[in-house]
This record gives structure tokens, sequence and C-alpha cells, in this order.
């Protein structure tokens, strides 16, 4: 995949964000819940490419 979309940039932030300052505050900052959170920092292992869409 070659293409970096907008959610991922977006879910790059979020992830970077809640290693920074917690997963409750970064749940709050882009509004959703702390176990949507958890599941992207599961998947993110430091690149972008690692929060792309699998399906």
């Amino acid at each position: 995949m070659s293409i970096i979309t907008e959610e991922m940039r977006y879910r790059k932030r979020m992830c970077e964000y809640a290693l920074k300052n917690g997963v409750t505050r970064a749940a709050r900052k882009y509004h959703t819940n702390r176990k949507f959170v958890y599941r992207q920092l599961e998947k993110y292992d430091g690149t972008i490419r690692s929060l792309a869409l699998k399906s």
C-alpha cells in the first residue's frame, strides 16, 4: 500500500498523543473511546503503515 490516507495520519497523531499523555486524554481529545485507542496502540509500531486498514 503506497497511499497514506488522512485517516492513517489521524490515527498516528492519536497514538503519539496517547503515548505522551495517556489513553484517557487521547480518547477525550480525539472524540473516541479508550478501547479504540488501545486497539490502535496495539497495531502501532512507530510507522504510519501499521495503522492501515487490513481489509
